[in-house]
């Protein structure tokens, strides 16, 4: 996303949110062995507690209701591995809306597949399931 950003020359906010334990800061050494440094592309980071992937999950959730206020937001998962179930999880029980792009592999695929009926992925029939069953109670996603 941040290289996309920067190839149209995107100025709007690109917000990365990250276990502080996960990311290498500028002038700092690593503190993990799988630490990443910050994607250069994104305007601003929010960092919070944590040292393994996947730690940040509930993070980016609870940012993304803060920072959208009272408008409407929506996970789009495109691809993913272990974390993206851990983060679609969240989004439904936070009440977002989930876009899968389906044709991007991995995690996405599965549940894509799910979706159409055609999984025999028991966690991807139990989101779907949990989805399904949230709209057949005439609630909405916020």
């Amino acid at each position: 996303m941040g290289n996309a950003r920067e190839e149209i020359g995107g100025t709007f906010p690109l917000i990365g949110v990250a276990a502080s334990g996960t990311v290498v800061l500028p002038g700092a050494e690593a503190r993990g062995k799988d630490a990443w440094q910050l994607e250069p592309h994104h305007s601003h980071f929010i960092l919070v507690p944590g040292v393994d992937w996947g730690d940040e999950v509930p993070w980016v959730s609870r940012a993304a209701s803060l920072l959208a206020r009272e408008s409407a937001s929506a996970t789009i998962l495109v691809n993913g591995g272990k974390v993206a179930w851990d983060d679609v999880e969240q989004s439904i029980q936070d009440k977002r809306p989930v876009i899968v792009v389906g044709g991007s592999g991995r995690t996405a695929y599965i549940l894509a597949a799910a979706a159409r009926g055609d999984s025999t992925n028991a966690r991807a029939r139990r989101l779907v399931a949990s989805i399904k069953q949230f709209l057949s109670e005439g609630a909405k996603y916020g």
